[in-house]
C-alpha cells in the first residue's frame, strides 16, 4: 500500500467513523403518486442549539446521500438537524431508464412535485425548527423553482454553486438547444445528450477534474462510487437537457425573481467551469433578500473544496442561519445593501 493510499483509507475512516456515531442517519423511502421510490435521510440532533434549523439539503446532479456526509456532519456540529434525498433516477431513488447510470426527467414539475411531497409529507410534520434549503448546483436552481410557489414553507435559502444557467461547451448555446430540440423531434430523449456517457470512476482522475482542488476529498468521493456503484449515476439525457433549458428560461421570465421573498445567500465559484455563473449577482440582486459572495479561488464543489475555501464556506453558512432567527425581510434586505450580513 502506497504512502498517499494509506493517507487516504485513514481520511475516510476517520469521515465515516464521525458519520456513523452517535447522531446515526435513518433512512425511509417514500412513494410517488407515479410509483416512483425516492430515498430520504435524516439527522436529529442531539445538542439542538437557539440557532438550530431543520436544514433540507438538496444535492446536485448525479449526487447520492453518502457523498454529501462531510457537510451533513459539519451540519449536525452547528446544531442543525438535517435532511436530504436522493432525486428520482439516482442514488438509492429508482432509476427511470434501462440504463440506471443515465439522468432522465420529462419536465422539473416532476422534481417540483416530489420535492414538494418531501416538505409536506415527511419533512415538515416532524420538523423540530424553521424549514431551510441548502442546494447544491442542480439543487440549488430547485429551491429557487421552489420557492416562487410555495416560498411561505421557508425560513431561508442557501444556494451554493446553484446551476442558474449551463455550458454548452464545445457548442454555442444556440446550437446546442437547437441540437436538443432536434435530438426530441428525432424520438432521441433516452439517448445521452452528445458528450456524455456512463460515469467510470477508473477513468478518471484528480488532475482533470472540475469539482475540487483537494485531492483527498476527491480520492475520498472516488472511493465512495467504486464501492457504491449501484447509486452511481452518469450523464443527462437530451430529454434531462431540454427540460433545464425550459427551466432555465422560466427562471428567466420577467418578475420570477422579484416575487421571491424568502432570505437567500448564493454563494459563487470563483473557477467554476460546471456551471454558468456569470449572472449571479444580477439574479441575487433581483431578489427581495438576497446576498451572494463569491470564493475567487474555488472549483464548482465548494463543499468539497480545500480547507481554506471550505471553512469560509462554513462560516458564511452558520452565520447566515444565525442571522435568520432575528431578521425581518426589510432588515436583511437594508443589511444586505450595506454588505454587513457576512
Amino acid at each position: 500500500m502506497t504512502y498517499f493510499s494509506t493517507i487516504r483509507n485513514i481520511f475516510l475512516f476517520f469521515v465515516f467513523f464521525t458519520f456513523s456515531g452517535a447522531q446515526d442517519p435513518q433512512f425511509q423511502y417514500l412513494k410517488t403518486p407515479d410509483g416512483v421510490n425516492l430515498r430520504i435521510a435524516k439527522w436529529i440532533n442531539s445538542t439542538p442549539n437557539l440557532h438550530s434549523k431543520t436544514i433540507l439539503f438538496l444535492e446536485g446532479r448525479a449526487s447520492f446521500i453518502e457523498k454529501n456526509q462531510e457537510t451533513i456532519q459539519n451540519l449536525l456540529l452547528q446544531g442543525h438537524d438535517v435532511w436530504v434525498f436522493d432525486w428520482r433516477g439516482q442514488g438509492g431513488s429508482s432509476h427511470l431508464l434501462e440504463n440506471p447510470q443515465k439522468i432522465h426527467i420529462d419536465d422539473y414539475e416532476t422534481y417540483l412535485k416530489d420535492l414538494y411531497q418531501i416538505v409536506h409529507q415527511v419533512v415538515k410534520p416532524s420538523a423540530r425548527f424553521p424549514l431551510v434549503f441548502l442546494g447544491v448546483s442542480f439543487g440549488g436552481h430547485m429551491a429557487l423553482r421552489y420557492a416562487l410557489d410555495h416560498g411561505e414553507d421557508l425560513e431561508g435559502m442557501i444556494l451554493v454553486s446553484p446551476m442558474l444557467d449551463i455550458h454548452t461547451k464545445p457548442f454555442p448555446y444556440r446550437v446546442a438547444r437547437a441540437l436538443t430540440r432536434t435530438a426530441l423531434l428525432l424520438g432521441l430523449g433516452e439517448m445521452y445528450a452528445v458528450g456524455y456517457g456512463d460515469y467510470n470512476p477508473l477513468e478518471v482522475g484528480f488532475e482533470k477534474n472540475v469539482s475540487t482542488q483537494d485531492r483527498f476529498r476527491y480520492e475520498c468521493q472516488k472511493e465512495l462510487c467504486l464501492n457504491n456503484m449501484p447509486l452511481v449515476t452518469g450523464g443527462p439525457t437530451y430529454s434531462w437537457v431540454n427540460a433545464t433549458f425550459k427551466s432555465i428560461d422560466y427562471l428567466q421570465k420577467p418578475g420570477f425573481l422579484d416575487s421571491i421573498k424568502v432570505p437567500t445567500l448564493i454563494l459563487t465559484a470563483g473557477l467554476d467551469k460546471v456551471v454558468n455563473n456569470s449572472r449571479d449577482k444580477e439574479i441575487c440582486g433581483k431578489m427581495v433578500a438576497c446576498h451572494q459572495k463569491t470564493y475567487s479561488e474555488a472549483y464548482h464543489n465548494i463543499p468539497n473544496e480545500r480547507n481554506i475555501i471550505r471553512d469560509q464556506f462554513l462560516m458564511d453558512v452558520a452565520q447566515f442561519l444565525k442571522n435568520l432567527k432575528s431578521y425581518s425581510l426589510e432588515k436583511v434586505a437594508s443589511e444586505i445593501k450595506t454588505n454587513k450580513m457576512l
